[in-house]
């Protein structure tokens, strides 16, 4: 996939395009392997108007398919939270100041 991106795009043109943090290239072998793995984590689910999806950037990837239609984009974005584990449904902070504990998760 990588090579035909560069093909089509250039070197450095791709729209998806990653360096290590020193700005070396990656190996192509590498990145197949970061698609691969991104294509066997993928979950798929039907939106119904008035879902709502909340996503921790720092832990998950996301995106979605190209499709018609009209749609609403509403974004906000938080301070991070405190760990918290997942008991019944319940979140349970570890939070130093100011956690909310036994909130409902």
């Amino acid at each position: 996939m990588h090579e035909e991106l560069a093909e089509i795009f250039g070197p450095g043109g791709q729209p998806v395009h990653a360096l290590y943090g020193d700005g070396s290239e990656i190996p192509t072998e590498d990145l197949d392997s970061v698609y691969q793995a991104y294509e066997q984590s993928k979950k798929y689910f039907p939106w119904r108007e008035g879902d709502v999806l909340l996503a921790d950037n720092m832990t998950i990837s996301h995106g979605r398919h190209a499709f018609d239609g009209e749609r609403e984009i509403v974004v906000c974005f938080v301070e991070p939270c405190p760990p918290c584990t997942v008991r019944d449904g319940v979140a349970i902070c570890t939070a130093d100041e100011g956690g909310d504990r036994g909130r409902p998760a």
